[in-house]
């Protein structure tokens, strides 16, 4: 019983943080969230059938230093894997990522407020033994800036050290309140949502999301890598088990997407198609859905 009484105390203090602070710039925060994305196409060339299973999992830990600043914990987990088979071949691609970010969230008054991320990360096969090639260090930095109680507009910029150098994303995006019942919000070029609010238990809308990454190859590829361009446009469906707990759902088309396989620290200029399973692949319909324990909150 104590130890359930204290479970409940912490619980509770974790939600007061995260409600106070505002972590990310959406109307609500995936505290931890689990999902499961599926998607089936074919190659480009000799139509060999193509599967993608991506697993991902995301937990957010805010410390509140004191009322204008704010210690950020972040950590990601991906399992990836992508098959191809036909005409008596079958191959797979394994590749794992995991991610522990620190960041710092500082308040200068009610309407300003910057947020910065350090990120480092492992994305690999993770052949054998770790090596500094299967690394990458990066982070971000975002400035919001509430103009009224429902609107605010982000200016930022992303960064990574990617196999092929320095990769850098400026960040620019709204958050916006229309009602009672719809939210738009995004930071392109990463993401866009429209939001809906049918019920208390049902939210839906549709959106964008455009992200790219990369992932070292073992030696058995030579230590090349691949880049996955992850283009989506899609519609999305969220059922609230309980004010915390929602399931959701997701269905969405993909634009460019696959694993592009290049030469060990190259550019990525010249695509190495071999073996088939880094071959182009059609575009194609995906399915997402997840878990998540979330905290909405206002702008």
């Amino acid at each position: 019983m104590q130890l359930t009484k204290l479970f409940k105390s912490v619980f509770t203090l974790l939600l007061f943080l995260i409600v106070k602070q505002q972590i990310l710039a959406q109307p609500f925060v995936d505290v931890i969230s689990i999902n499961h994305q599926w998607m089936k196409t074919k190659t480009v060339s000799d139509s060999f059938k193509n599967t993608f299973n991506n697993s991902f999992i995301s937990i957010i830990l805010p410390l509140k230093v004191d009322s204008n600043n704010y210690f950020i914990l972040r950590m990601n987990g991906e399992l990836l894997n992508s098959s191809v088979s036909g005409n008596g071949y079958s191959d797979e691609v394994k590749i794992k990522m995991g991610l522990f970010g620190l960041g710092w969230q500082h308040y200068f008054n009610k309407k300003l407020a910057i947020t910065a991320f350090f990120l480092p990360k492992i994305a690999s096969e993770a052949e054998g033994k770790l090596s500094s090639q299967d690394f990458q260090f990066g982070g971000t930095v975002l400035a919001q800036y509430k103009i009224r109680k429902n609107f605010r507009y982000k200016a930022g910029l992303y960064y990574n050290r990617e196999p092929f150098g320095n990769f850098f994303v400026p960040l620019l995006g709204a958050d916006v309140q229309l009602n009672k019942r719809n939210w738009i919000y995004g930071q392109l070029p990463l993401y866009f949502r429209y939001e809906h609010k049918f019920s208390e238990k049902i939210y839906s809308g549709f959106g964008a999301r455009i992200f790219g990454r990369s992932y070292r190859l073992g030696q058995s590829h030579q230590r090349d890598y691949v880049f996955l361009q992850e283009n989506q446009l899609k519609l999305f469906c969220d059922y609230y088990i309980t004010p915390k707990i929602v399931v959701y759902g997701e269905v969405g088309k993909t634009i460019g997407y696959g694993l592009n396989r290049y030469k060990n620290n190259s550019e990525r200029d010249t695509k190495l198609a071999y073996p088939y399973k880094f071959s182009p692949i059609k575009d194609g319909f995906y399915f997402n859905a997840g878990l998540a324990f979330r905290v909405r909150q206002s702008f």
